[in-house]
């Protein structure tokens, strides 16, 4: 009977209950959140053993011995998603960068079940273990992705002392936090639906995570409506739903670009996709925006950032 549950076979890919514990060309071992088993999933998202994490770990070398897989690349580009967002939000943007030559990874974490902290131990962990010929890693956070990876970078890692953080882009990051995430804790129902997510996105819980040293290079993408209140009133100033322009801002950041898009909309838009490959590949998204009829209230936020 162990046997028939170690056949290959198809998964989504560890949307919600599992999260990534190990990664390498495209295969990862994951743990189940709530039975804290373990499995291997080759780089199409075929479960091709489980059980302990050693025994996952030694089929993997199997694999690539058998298989001949090698690992060649030094630089890898990690995607960290945000809040109820899983891999499968991150397949338009994977598939263009891919296609522009960037060597990207989607993190798997539960980004409601789990702390940023314990999401950024996690990560610290995977990244201590890939291959030694991997010599840069670049990030695109998503929403509160980009509070997980401020956490990961003030870790202590073996792996700092051989690879270099390249470049970050952050998209709608809550880097002051979120009002409306203060709002909406005040509700039992959000607090039981968002976790503990809701809880690290408010502002004065923000201001304990550190901000990157002054030696990293990182851009932010933000998404508005052009009115006074954007597309959530329960802002005060312009937002995309769920961040406002100005919760996006943090110290250092060396280009800035905004898009009339909503929170989960930004995710999705050519453009957007364009300015990040842009922004990994030369360190700017594009030449300021230029952006028409807007409101003065937003204007006013459009010069403090800059």
């Amino acid at each position: 009977m162990a046997n028939f549950f170690n056949i290959p076979f198809y998964t989504f890919g560890g949307l919600i209950f599992w999260r990534d514990c190990f990664l390498r060309k495209g295969w990862r071992i994951q743990q189940n959140l709530l039975f804290k088993s373990f499995r291997l999933l080759d780089e199409h998202d075929i479960r091709r053993t489980r059980g302990s994490y050693k025994h996952c770990l030694k089929s993997l070398d199997n694999y690539f011995s058998a298989w001949e897989i090698k690992e060649t690349e030094e630089e890898i580009t990690l995607i960290l998603p945000g809040i109820f967002r899983t891999r499968l939000a991150f397949s338009k943007m994977n598939k263009y960068l891919r296609s522009k030559g960037h060597n990207t990874i989607i993190l798997s974490y539960s980004s409601y079940r789990q702390s940023i902290k314990e999401n950024a131990k996690t990560i610290n962990t995977i990244i201590n273990n890939f291959s030694q010929n991997i010599k840069r890693v670049n990030f695109i956070t998503y929403s509160i992705g980009g509070l997980v990876l401020r956490e990961l970078l003030s870790l202590p890692g073996d792996w700092c002392n051989r690879i270099k953080v390249g470049r970050i882009v952050q998209i709608a990051p809550p880097n002051q936090g979120s009002q409306i995430a203060y709002k909406l804790s005040k509700y039992f129902l959000f607090r039981l639906i968002l976790g503990k997510s809701l809880k690290d996105m408010l502002p004065d819980k923000v201001k304990l995570f550190p901000a990157f040293s002054s030696d990293i290079e990182f851009g932010i993408i933000a998404g508005f409506k052009g009115s006074e209140k954007g597309y959530n009133h329960l802002s005060k100033c312009d937002n995309d739903g769920f961040i406002s322009v100005r919760e996006t801002k943090l110290s250092g950041a060396s280009d800035y670009s905004f898009f009339r898009l909503s929170h989960f909309s930004l995710l999705f838009s050519q453009d957007v996709l364009e300015v990040t490959n842009r922004y990994l590949k030369h360190g700017h998204f594009s030449n300021k925006r230029k952006i028409k009829k807007i409101k003065p209230a937003f204007q006013d936020v459009m010069n403090n950032i800059y």
